[in-house]
């Protein structure tokens, strides 16, 4: 049974396929709602890849304060 469920996965590729709901569909807005949610995802990944991929800030050293200025 779980071989059949893998087989029927690898050939319907459709069941994976993002859909952005039915209530979205009704209201005549799944273009917008799907749309937004790209846009969302897009943004979010390139924020990612942006902090990343930039250089790191080269870490300050630290003084030893030992009291002896006082």
């Amino acid at each position: 049974m779980r071989n059949a469920f893998l087989l029927l996965a690898l050939l319907l590729p459709q069941a994976a396929l993002a859909h952005p709901g039915h209530l979205a569909e009704r209201g005549g807005h799944d273009h917008v709602i799907a749309a937004v949610a790209l846009l969302g995802a897009v943004i979010g990944s390139c924020w990612l890849i942006w902090t990343e991929l930039r250089p790191a800030k080269p870490a300050r050293l630290a003084r030893k304060d030992d009291g002896a200025d006082a």
